[in-house]
């Protein structure tokens, strides 16, 4: 990603530990905040689990 150099890639890497605890990419993404909440069946609170 632009901005982030070796680091800051350093520590979110080591932040974010083992990939494998995620069970698909949209949760990393979520986790990560590289994508905008959005509220789904949930009342829209703006905090659904992307799955």
């Amino acid at each position: 990603m632009p901005g982030i150099g070796e680091i800051l890639a350093t520590v979110i890497m080591l932040e974010t530990g083992t990939v494998a605890r995620f069970a698909s990419v949209g949760q990393f993404s979520s986790y990560s905040r590289c994508v905008d909440s959005v509220g789904q069946s949930n009342g829209g609170d703006g905090n659904a689990c992307l799955a």
